[in-house]
């Protein structure tokens, strides 16, 4: 299918194609990721994804995100959660803010304590 995000492995295995990080993302600094065009981090985004607000919620909350960052900051952010969990759990340390296990009770997102260990 033209224009596919997923391609064939030759073994029937779905695969992914890249997603083209400098199109989305202007990389500042290891901890420092901004939105092209936007002025907004990626942190920012992830806050409200990670505490349960859907792609369209967040692009009506950030007026200069287009819908497509938004899913683009998602989509880089599920590619790379093992290698970012910890840049992005450095810094909202300082807000212990940054969700990442669902509490069952109550499906609010907390910080699993190794996140912060130094």
């Amino acid at each position: 299918m033209k224009g596919a995000a997923y391609g064939d492995d030759g073994q029937g295995v779905r695969t992914m194609t890249p997603l083209n990080r400098n199109e989305y993302f202007e990389f500042l600094d290891a901890d420092d990721i901004r939105i092209t065009g936007a002025r907004v981090g990626i942190e920012t985004v992830l806050e409200d994804y990670l505490n349960a607000m859907s792609p369209e919620e967040i692009a009506l909350r950030y007026p200069t995100l287009a819908l497509e960052q938004v899913y683009a900051t998602i989509t880089f952010y599920l590619r790379n959660r093992r290698e970012r969990d910890w840049a992005v759990g450095s810094t909202w340390n300082d807000g212990d803010t940054m969700p990442s296990r669902r509490d069952n009770n109550s499906g609010i997102l907390h910080p699993p304590s190794s996140v912060f260990k130094p």
